[in-house]
């Protein structure tokens, strides 16, 4: 049975040939050249939707990566233009695709022979995946026959896990029922499934199962264990409804040199999340939940989510490749870091649009430098056009940043002959904007950027930033809280908190 799909990305998922050379190392700008902030990918897409399949094989209950052998900055930036769902991303690096794939195939603990790589037969100029995936123990499916991934069909992990097994196992108190649950269960409060009788731990520890934790820890276990279950989406929406800002360290996804910033796919796919609009919400809220503002300090009239310190700082100078060269960012941008931030502000957006008419509010973003070689990110639209995507209201590209002070783009210039003229009606004719920049420094560009929107008639409603570096404080999150709910019973969490005490037992 095939438990885990991994894919290839250039020629598989992407459609990248007549973009970019084959004889040079590929660049993060030779794609984001080609896809303006806030328009079309198209470019970059096959057109049947294949890009969707790892996030729709992650509903089912398949494990999905990426191995390619492009550098890690490009492929990340790839996969973020275009959505892409994946729980590992293993690019460039001096390893083989051999190597990767089982590496993969360790990490999950699952039999090669029952996992999939998708790829060309034959690339360009020495690299075969098919002879990769059998030297691996892979299947290879030929990207010619990628369709057939639709086919697959839902799993589900009839395999009991460590604390789920019959030693582990404690009758239903109802004489009259014969049904078993796992200690992990009844330690979570559980009712019986079968006859509704609550179940106690024999030790008298169990929790709540009303509480918000304890429904947090039980749709995000079962959703680790078993992804592809029936009610997947019912444990989602459970998830999303009930996660606190404690336990954002346990459930988010962090890892900066694969490129991951997010929910991971068994959990929340972007796919789903793009499909239902009523999950949408509620993972936008979520997320605003796991991510609050911080405390404003005297004398700053602007929202920001994270402090420019710790691993926040880290995450920023990852994302948009800081170096001590130049001022700015680099050439070696890993877009993909910049997914879960955009998703967190708009779920604090979400509320101010709802209080207003959507018709008349509109989001501008600071600009930053044009787009070149060294500087190819141009983050803070691209932050901005994703957020007004998810919120569903116009964005508002007027703003330029020549040298000197930011201001309004000139009547005649060439792109705003191109804007619709209810974007310029909504600009002169005091429509609402709010104003959204990545990272807050000084504040310079941001009070140029107001004043230049209020001097042109607009009535800045709200100024936000993803993170700032004046010194602020921070919800941190205290310990693992799966730890804290389940004690010993739970060893899967990621956070820092489990991870140290995981890698100290090694030692």
């Amino acid at each position: 049975m095939t438990r885990a799909v991994v894919f290839d990305l250039d020629g598989t998922l992407a459609d990248t040939a007549r973009l970019v050379s084959t004889d040079r190392r590929r660049k993060p700008f030779d794609i984001l050249s080609h896809s303006p902030p806030g328009q079309s990918t198209q470019e970059l897409r096959f057109g049947d939707g294949r890009e969707r399949l790892p996030g729709d094989l992650a509903a089912l209950g398949y494990r999905v990566a990426i191995v390619t052998a492009s550098p890690p900055a490009y492929a990340s930036t790839l996969v973020d233009l275009l959505n892409i769902d994946f729980e590992r991303l293993l690019a460039g690096g001096k390893e083989s695709k051999v190597l990767k794939l089982r590496e993969l195939s360790e990490y999950w603990r699952i039999d090669p022979a029952e996992m999939y790589y998708v790829g060309d037969r034959y690339k360009p100029p020495n690299s075969e995946d098919s002879e990769a995936a059998h030297l691996a123990g892979y299947e290879f499916l030929p990207v010619e026959r990628i369709a057939e991934l639709r086919d697959f069909s839902r799993i589900t992990n009839n395999k009991s896990d460590p604390a789920s097994s019959q030693d582990d196992r404690i009758s239903c108190p109802n004489p009259h029922c014969n049904n078993t649950v796992s200690l992990l269960n009844a330690r979570l409060g559980f009712q019986c499934p079968r006859c509704s009788a609550f179940i106690h731990s024999p030790q008298g520890t169990e929790i709540d199962g009303n509480s918000a934790g304890s429904q947090t820890v039980g749709a995000y276990k079962d959703l680790k264990t078993d992804p592809g279950r029936q009610d997947r989406r019912e444990l989602q929406k459970q998830f999303l409804t009930h996660v606190s800002p404690e336990f954002r360290d346990c459930v988010i996804d962090l890892d900066l040199t694969e490129g991951r910033f997010q929910f991971p796919p068994w959990l929340l796919s972007k796919s789903e999340i793009r499909a239902d609009q009523d999950l949408r919400e509620l993972a936008m809220k979520a997320t605003a939940q796991l991510l609050p503002m911080l405390a404003r300090k005297d004398g700053v009239c602007v929202d920001s989510l994270v402090p420019y310190r710790g691993p926040h700082k880290a995450l920023m100078q990852k994302l948009k490749d800081f170096t001590t060269k130049a001022r700015g960012s680099g050439p070696e941008v890993h877009q993909s870091l910049g997914y879960l931030p955009a998703l967190a502000l708009a779920g604090h957006l979400h509320s101010v649009v709802e209080r207003a008419n959507p018709q008349n509010i509109a989001l501008a973003p600071v600009p930053c430098r044009p787009i070149c070689p060294d500087h190819p990110g141009e983050f803070s639209l691209r932050l901005a056009a994703r957020v007004a995507r998810l919120i569903d209201i116009p964005l508002l590209q007027v703003l330029d940043h020549p040298p000197g002070r930011i201001s309004i783009r000139f009547k005649k210039d060439p792109y705003l002959e191109d804007l619709e003229s209810s974007q310029l009606e909504h600009l002169y004719n005091g429509g609402l904007v709010i104003l959204l920049d990545d990272q807050y420094t000084s504040g310079e560009s941001m009070r140029d950027a107001r004043r230049s929107l209020e001097k042109a008639g607009a009535v800045v409603t709200r100024a936000m930033t993803w993170s700032q570096s004046m010194r602020v404080d921070e919800h941190e999150p205290s310990g693992c809280m799966f730890e804290r709910q389940l004690g010993s019973w739970w060893n899967d969490c990621t956070c820092p908190t489990k991870r140290y005490k995981n890698m100290a037992r090694l030692f």
